[in-house]
């Protein structure tokens, strides 16, 4: 079997193991028959093997001047890459406020810990953690809000929108 680029298809180790690829793969046939032009991965909270499998995804999918298959990752740019620190607390906040409970938190501005609490912020994820192992004041969610959690997902929205929008152009 060969893929629409004319590169065989094989599955990969990652494929085979990976839930994440074998879902999307078993997606892409019936869009491409529905005469989608472009077909768009979002990622919003994925690992780095996630993120690596979408992205492996989208080029092997990808069928020159007939569909594009982005993957367009929220929060690419790096603003915020923990878990339930400020960007994702505030994400929450704004769609979810029934699932935060800040009060179980610490007082503001006492330390709180990673493992004592399951948040890590960017730089703990990419195996930089601070020397006593908190959260990094720049990314404390007790900063969270709402309106920042809208405004977030704004900007996301309108980043994966002009990635569209690019790849209609080149499809015409």
């Amino acid at each position: 079997m060969r893929l629409a680029s004319g590169r065989p298809w094989r599955m990969s180790r990652s494929d085979r193991w990976n839930g994440t690829g074998r879902i999307c793969r078993s997606g892409f046939g019936g869009l491409k028959r529905q005469a989608f032009r472009v077909i768009v991965l979002v990622n919003g909270h994925g690992a780095p093997n996630h993120r690596a499998t979408l992205s492996r995804l989208a080029a092997e999918e990808s069928e020159p001047d007939r569909v594009a298959v982005l993957f367009a990752g929220a929060m690419e740019d790096m603003r915020y890459r923990g878990h339930a620190e400020l960007g994702e607390t505030s994400f929450m906040l704004a769609h979810y406020p029934d699932t935060v409970d800040l009060t179980a938190l610490p007082p503001g501005g006492a330390p709180i810990g990673n493992l004592a609490f399951g948040i890590l912020d960017g730089p703990t994820c990419a195996g930089q953690p601070s020397p006593d192992y908190t959260v990094r004041p720049e990314q404390d969610p007790r900063r969270a809000s709402a309106a920042r959690g809208r405004d977030d997902l704004a900007y996301e929205s309108g980043r994966i929108a002009a990635k569209v929008h690019e790849a209609l152009m080149v499809l015409r």
